[in-house]
């Protein structure tokens, strides 16, 4: 895996360069471990890197001096479940790890945030996603037009994959604003209909 700048990342992935199934691509991509299946790599790829275009511009991260990888986890107690670590490009430091749901059994579906600043020693966050944006200083409106765009993106060309970033921004809002809101920016959006 080649390290490089958070910055060309996002390039990259806005330019759809990780959106195929092939290892090596998604190696690329970050990836650095796993116990999935390879095949399983290109759709975690693109949320965790959606999870990561929500915080690529907090004042905790440095886009040129830092970059991501990617690692799926498997527990002695619990599932599968994937992190992404936020690391100093020259050292190799990790400074954040960022897990958007754990599958430890003790705390399945919880998100965490892990860092540097206290040495790992205990999380730095722990919640739901909408408590890992508000560490990072992410605003609502900024994550759903994220989203939305990335479900445009996708809206003409694989069915599977718009259905799924469907899902992803209805649970993801859904979690973080009330279910009248959600509604309100479905009329708003029709970002359901295909």
């Amino acid at each position: 895996m080649e390290n490089y700048p958070i910055r060309e990342f996002v390039k990259r992935f806005e330019n759809a360069e990780f959106e195929s199934s092939d290892v090596k691509v998604q190696c690329n991509a970050g990836w650095y471990d796993w116990f999935c299946k390879d095949s399983a790599l290109r759709i975690k790829t693109m949320l965790l890197g959606d999870k990561l275009m929500q915080i690529k511009d907090s004042s905790k991260i440095d886009i040129d001096k830092n970059y991501v990888w990617f690692k799926n986890n498997c527990p002695c107690n619990g599932s599968l479940y994937d992190d992404f670590r936020i690391a100093d490009l020259k050292t190799g430091d990790v400074i954040f790890t960022i897990t958007p749901a754990s599958g430890h059994s003790i705390d399945r579906g919880i998100a965490t945030v892990w860092g540097k600043e206290n040495d790992f020693k205990e999380p730095l966050v722990k919640g739901n996603w909408g408590d890992v944006l508000n560490f990072f200083g992410t605003t609502k409106s900024l994550i759903y037009n994220s989203l939305v765009k990335k479900l445009n993106d996708v809206r003409s060309g694989d069915k599977t994959l718009f259905l799924w970033y469907r899902e992803v921004i209805e649970s993801f809002l859904g979690g973080w604003i009330t279910k009248a809101e959600l509604q309100e920016l479905k009329e708003k959006g029709k970002v359901y209909e295909q």
